[in-house]
């Protein structure tokens, strides 16, 4: 369901695509706090939202796209180091 609501926030411009991208963010902190197997799961189910933020070029979105993006990074990073 997020990854839809994302890649849908992100195709239409909505104007609540800014709070969209900071629930990806949350979403994906969460899961990693609580289970690290399921967080490469989740992070494989946001993929097309991620290719969908990736793609945008909107001045507007451009701090939240970095944040989620360094979110995204650091998962993986410390899911390398497990």
């Amino acid at each position: 369901m997020l990854t839809e609501l994302s890649c849908q926030s992100l195709k239409s411009k909505s104007f609540a695509t800014e709070k969209v991208l900071k629930g990806l963010s949350a979403f994906l902190l969460r899961v990693y706090s609580h289970s690290v197997e399921k967080t490469s799961i989740c992070l494989r189910n946001v993929q097309p939202a991620i290719k969908d933020m990736l793609s945008i070029n909107d001045d507007n979105l451009e701090r939240e796209i970095s944040d989620t993006w360094k979110t995204v990074v650091g998962l993986f990073k410390k899911l390398q180091k497990t």
